[in-house]
């Protein structure tokens, strides 16, 4: 599997997600468009399913009607870098979003536009408790950004034919809450040694970082906070 080609400096381009973004629905900023929507729709619909107790529908139409007001009325163009984090700015647009929803209720149309592209997979699971929404809104940054990298991991393993050494990280990381494996088992059930297993795992989380850091690096524009951001990923 190739190596990560670690760039000599950050590079500012890395964010034109957030740039390319503030042309809204034009041809030359739908991908910056769909790549934003991409990281940040779990966030904004679990904050609005579980910090404000919405149902699933309801959260879901929110979600599309948030990034359709934020992106045709240019919202992004109001964020400062040197202001705080992006992800700091969208929560705030969120809530004032919601708070203005909550006031405007009765008058509110919905369904005025779609964006271009489907929010279809929502995933939505009735057990999962409510919160304060600032802190549901960083759980599920946490949990998309982790997800979108394993996913990449795992996409990479498969097309170079290492498929063992995501087996490997698998097996410790989708417990899906039971108890952790011993090198020993895993080793067993994949017919490998207790030293592959712990190269391999030791490799796969290696790569799974790098990957975490390249998903954090689009959104921010200080490199001084990527290893923060990281960080929080991380604890």
């Amino acid at each position: 599997m190739e190596t990560e080609r670690q760039p000599s400096a950050f590079e500012p381009t890395r964010w034109s997600i957030v740039l390319g973004a503030r042309g809204g629905f034009t041809p030359e900023s739908r991908e910056a468009v769909e790549r934003l929507v991409g990281i940040y729709w779990g966030p904004v619909y679990w904050t609005l399913r579980r910090g404000w107790s919405r149902s699933h529908e309801d959260a879901k139409d929110l979600t599309q009607e948030f990034f359709l007001r934020f992106l045709e009325r240019g919202v992004t163009e109001g964020y400062e870098p040197e202001r705080g984090r992006f992800r700091s700015f969208l929560y705030a647009a969120v809530k004032h979003f919601m708070l203005q929803e909550r006031r405007d209720r009765s008058r509110l149309k919905r369904g005025g536009g779609t964006l271009p592209f489907s929010l279809d997979g929502l995933r939505d699971s009735g057990a999962e408790p409510a919160g304060d929404p600032e802190q549901v809104f960083h759980r599920e940054w946490v949990r998309t950004i982790l997800d979108e990298a394993s996913a990449r991991l795992r996409d990479e393993c498969v097309r170079a034919g290492m498929e063992l050494r995501f087996k490997v990280f698998s097996a410790f990381h989708d417990l899906a809450g039971g108890d952790r494996p011993t090198y020993e088992s895993v080793a067993k059930s994949l017919g490998i040694g207790v030293n592959d297993v712990h190269h391999h795992l030791k490799t796969m989380r290696q790569r799974l970082r790098e990957l975490v850091r390249e998903s954090v690096r689009e959104t921010l524009s200080d490199p001084g906070d990527l290893d923060g951001e990281v960080g929080l990923l991380f604890r």
